[in-house]
């Protein structure tokens, strides 16, 4: 029995470090870095390295015998130090005489025009081998499937020039609060139909990794690596921690019923979702881990839940070892439904849905997805490189893109 947990313990310390690769070799194709990323990648070389630290081994076990035939290639060897170092400095060059400075206090201006900064932030997460076992559904449901824009009605009604990057991003239904990592991170809160004034307010917390609007208590919800908070706005901020974590990965979502965080956390190797009452009350546990829970919530990079239905974002190796990435729709007990195949993607992915059941997807690229359960999916074409998305109602969208801009769509 132990001997089997530490194999499985070391096959996942294995995934991990795979995934860190293949954050690795995406920064240098891209060619833009921010130090954000960099961050991401040290909290999770760091938090492997914490549960190794941790490990207390009794026995030898003939590792070779049972660790899969990996192994991690970078074709530039380079010191890491160096390598964070050469990243910080394109950054402080691309950014030199254009960051806006504002103080550690509340403000609020209107918007104004900044220079663009590319946004690669990304987490994801693996607790099995990344192998494409699962069938190809793009031939199996071709019959229902679609990829033409030509009935889907959203288009960009404009584009809103933003103060800072346009990290994460989520709407009430009328305004928006986006986050922007920097030094320091801060929240904005901007109101879309008052001359597009701007409400800044430091974050003194972890970088967001995800926020949402919960529409049952009123309240904006912001998940980063040492909990979850919510936020609410009228003249000025107001943050409370409502939930403790020690996480390595976190994700967001809420249905009518329950706030879903999905989560890897940094002491005892948990993946999966932890189910939350509305006065945040833990309820329920959702352990991926379980090998009876398929293999589509491996890789994940966003999900969201609508009613009695689950929606992940995650990505996989397809038999020609491309990377792409699949929605895939289940029960709320975790019974798949089915898979979606969305090609390729550039490093910024998330996935949200409407009142009317409609999942919207972001690229990294000029393109929106828009998915239903049945297995249909059309896209949008868009001005800018969709990275997060905020759902103001059924016929209105924005957009954050990879510049200092928000696309707003209208139907």
């Amino acid at each position: 029995m132990e001997e089997t947990k530490a194999q499985n313990y070391i096959v996942d310390v294995n995934d991990q470090l795979l995934r860190i690769g293949t954050d690795i070799e995406k920064l240098k194709r891209s060619g833009t870095f921010q130090t954000s990323r960099v961050d991401d990648l040290s909290t999770k070389l760091n938090g492997i390295g914490e549960n190794l630290r941790m490990l207390n081994v009794c026995t030898e076990t003939d590792m070779p015998r049972v660790v899969p035939k990996f192994e991690i290639s970078f074709r530039n060897k380079t010191n890491n130090d160096t390598f964070a170092k050469k990243i910080e400095n394109k950054v402080i060059r691309n950014k030199l005489d254009s960051r806006l400075p504002f103080s550690q206090t509340e403000n609020c201006n209107p918007s104004i025009d900044a220079t663009s900064n590319i946004r690669t932030e990304g987490a994801a997460h693996v607790n099995r081998n990344d192998s494409d076992d699962d069938e190809d559904e793009s031939s199996s449901h071709s019959s229902f499937t679609s990829q033409t824009c030509n009935n889907v009605n959203f288009k960009t009604h404009t584009s809103i020039k933003t103060c800072v990057t346009v990290d994460r991003i989520a709407s009430d239904g009328e305004n928006i609060l986006f986050t922007s990592k920097g030094k320091p991170d801060v929240l904005v809160y901007h109101f879309l139909n008052q001359d597009l004034v701007e409400c800044k307010h430091t974050w003194p917390h972890p970088p967001v990794s995800d926020v949402i609007w919960c529409e049952k208590i009123k309240q904006y919800l912001c998940a980063a690596l040492n909990g979850i908070y919510s936020v609410t706005y009228t003249n000025k901020f107001k943050i409370e921690q409502v939930v403790n974590g020690n996480w390595a990965f976190v994700r967001i979502s809420c249905n009518h019923d329950h706030i879903w965080i999905w989560m890897n956390t940094n002491i005892g190797n948990f993946n999966g979702i932890n189910l939350y009452s509305y006065s945040f009350q833990h309820m329920k546990t959702i352990d991926f881990n379980n090998r009876r829970i398929g293999r589509f919530v491996d890789n994940c990079e966003s999900f969201c839940v609508h009613n009695q239905v689950f929606a992940s974002l995650c990505v996989r190796k397809s038999k020609n070892s491309r990377e792409v990435f699949y929605v895939t729709f289940c029960d709320l007990n975790m019974k798949k439904i089915r898979s979606i195949p969305l090609g390729e993607y550039a490093a910024n992915t998330e996935i949200r849905s409407d009142v009317n059941g409609r999942f919207f997807v972001s690229t990294g690229m000029k393109k929106l997805w828009v998915v239903k359960v049945s297995g249909e999916k059309q896209f949008v074409k868009l001005q800018n490189n969709s990275c997060t998305i905020a759902i103001l109602n059924e016929k209105e969208l924005v957009v954050g893109t990879d510049k200092n801009m928000i696309e707003y769509l209208k139907s």
